[in-house]
């Protein structure tokens, strides 16, 4: 009888818990499971910590989980980025040229339809114009958000950013915009601003000076005579400057125009001084003078890169001019074309000092690539017409076999003797379209890489 109790059975009665530590082999959770996937955030951690439907860590799985300067989750990705549309932040208001997204207490509205110039221009009593509005901005709440049109002249002086939702900005008096202290920092996005169609050479629809900064992005100007002129840090990028007499304007401090548009312009298209220039990835056309596409004299830096000129409606104009181009600047990936049938007699390029003219596509027909004291120029592509002159690597081809249609398509053809033409030592990662370079091997010249 003893002996039977000594050796029965004692049943323990366990907490759950114990028992599924016991069942790991483990002392507490694991950080990640035994598969290797994991089943709940908990499992994740540092750049990754969110598990997503193929239990693998990932950076998000919604928009809370990003924040700062990529405040939204590309689901396609599971990756963070910054805002591109109003509609991806919670205040409405994306600042597309930082990809981050207002928050309440940064906003200022505007107007002009319905709203009133008293109180602190708030969401629900909008102020009605842009000057009211810029003097209720402070340090931290300093975005004037423009809902729908204005018919105003406005000056700031500031540290703004204006953000418009596709309206205009247009005045009867120029300059519809002007930017003139030093401590001027003023961005201007999503809106259109135009001036009248008639106007004074010396009256622009912009005028920035004292060396202030202004950056226009995805924003546009039209209808004035220069469009923007400058003594200041201008920018533009993803915007559109149309219509004008002169484009941009800029003197003694620096020009930087990237992926955009220039288009509808009677006289000089860009005019740069003294200035820094950078020009990236842009589309200009359309002059219709036997003016300078590009005027540039005495840069102290410059890079122009990945642009395309278009001429296809004069006999005379001219591409690029740099007088005074300073050491270590570059002209490269430029395709130049004037499209127009006939005897073309304006120059492709004119440049004298010691920067460096390579990987370009100059199709200008009859016109000259030459310059008094000309930078050096290798591995560029010219059509058969325009004399190739001095230089390393250089070779020229018909307008024909130069791209995929000399009129109208400037991507180069498949049998384009610029195909793999660019110099080895020129490095730039994407062509005008956004594309890799190289595609294979070798660098393309002109603008387009063949894909």
């Amino acid at each position: 009888m003893l002996q039977r109790l000594m050796f029965r059975p004692v049943r323990l009665v366990l907490p759950a818990l114990v028992l599924w530590m016991i069942a790991c082999g483990s002392d507490g959770p694991e950080e990640t499971p035994g598969d290797g996937k994991c089943k709940v955030d908990t499992d994740c951690g540092g750049a990754t910590p969110a598990c997503g439907d193929a239990g693998v860590c990932v950076a998000c799985e919604m928009n809370s989980q990003c924040s700062g300067a990529a405040p939204v989750c590309e689901l396609a990705t599971n990756t963070c980025r910054g805002c591109s549309a109003d509609t991806e932040c919670s205040s409405g208001v994306c600042l597309g040229s930082l990809g981050t997204c207002a928050t309440a207490d940064q906003l200022v509205y505007v107007k002009e339809a319905g709203g009133v110039d008293t109180g602190m221009c708030e969401q629900s009593a909008p102020c009605a114009t842009i000057n009211y509005a810029k003097n209720r901005a402070t340090g931290a709440r300093n975005v004037l958000r423009v809902i729908g049109n204005l018919t105003q002249a406005g000056e700031l002086q500031k540290k703004i950013h204006v953000d418009g939702d596709g309206g205009t900005w247009t005045s009867a008096g120029l300059p519809v915009l002007g930017v003139g202290t030093a401590d001027g920092d003023v961005t201007i996005e999503g809106l259109t601003i135009s001036g009248p169609p008639v106007v004074a050479d010396n009256a622009p629809v912009v005028q920035c000076l004292n060396n202030a900064s202004l950056h226009f992005h995805d924003a546009k100007v039209k209808m004035a005579a220069p469009g923007i002129f400058s003594v200041c840090k201008l920018t533009l990028t993803k915007s559109q400057v149309s219509e004008t007499r002169t484009a941009v304007q800029c003197m003694d401090s620096a020009l930087t125009i990237e992926d955009s548009k220039i288009s509808g312009v009677a006289r000089k298209v860009i005019e740069a001084s003294g200035c820094q220039v950078k020009l990236v990835r842009n589309q200009i056309t359309g002059t219709t003078s036997d003016q300078y596409f590009v005027d540039v004299i005495n840069p102290p830096s410059l890079v122009i890169e990945n642009n395309l000129l278009w001429d296809a409606t004069t006999l005379t104009s001219n591409g690029i001019s740099v007088t005074g181009a300073p050491t270590g600047g570059v002209i490269r990936f430029n395709t130049m074309v004037a499209s127009m049938a006939g005897v073309h007699t304006g120059e492709a390029l004119t440049c004298s000092g010691t920067s460096v003219a390579s990987s370009n596509v100059m199709a200008w027909q009859n016109g000259k690539a030459v310059g008094i004291n000309p930078c050096a120029r290798r591995f560029n592509a010219f059509d058969a017409q325009t004399p190739v002159g001095a230089g390393e690597g250089n070779t020229s081809g018909t307008l024909a076999n130069l791209f995929v249609n000399p009129i109208s398509d400037f991507h180069l053809a498949a049998t384009s003797p610029a195909l793999g033409l660019a110099d080895p030592n020129d490095k730039t990662s994407v062509d005008l379209d956004g594309k890799a370079r190289p595609a294979t091997g070798r660098l393309d010249a002109g603008a387009y890489e063949v894909q």
